[in-house]
């Protein structure tokens, strides 16, 4: 039997944190193939609650949708699962916006990026990726509270 692995999981940060479409989170032999542990499902089903461990944690790609909201829950979810030493997979639908606003905040709370200096990490990894406005407005909120925190 021949290993597909499906092209969409993109490495962010290596061996720990990776992002794709709802796609690469049905692909059993890809989400094995990366060794995957955790998943951050913001959009879509679980498709296997039995081999990952998942955080659901939908919210609208929308301008009003409320990512600040989720944040707090969703990076504690992946901070918890680096400490145990996994991988983390954080998913949406197309893998454009709403999982690429999650890791752009985990990146400015993990190493102080700003946030269009996260959203330029990310792009070299995967370019295709192009966070909402309201997303954008969020994350520069997000920001400011954790630099008035340091």
């Amino acid at each position: 039997m021949e290993l597909k692995i499906s092209g969409d999981i993109c490495e962010i940060v290596p061996s720990f944190l990776y992002l794709s479409s709802k796609q690469s989170s049905k692909n059993f032999e890809s989400l094995q193939h990366y060794k995957i542990t955790h998943i951050v499902n913001v959009a879509g089903k679980q498709h296997f609650p039995s081999q990952f461990i998942y955080l659901r944690s939908h919210f609208s790609d929308t301008s009003d949708a409320p990512l600040l909201e989720h944040l707090p829950a969703i990076l504690e979810f992946i901070e918890s699962a680096e400490q145990l030493g996994g991988k983390v997979l954080v998913q949406c639908f197309g893998g454009v916006s709403r999982s690429p606003a999650v890791v752009v905040a985990w990146l400015i709370k993990k190493n102080g990026m700003q946030v269009d200096e996260a959203i330029e990490f990310i792009k070299k990894r995967r370019p295709g990726i192009n966070i909402n406005k309201g997303f954008l407005e969020q994350l520069n909120i997000f920001r400011q509270k954790i630099q008035n925190l340091s």
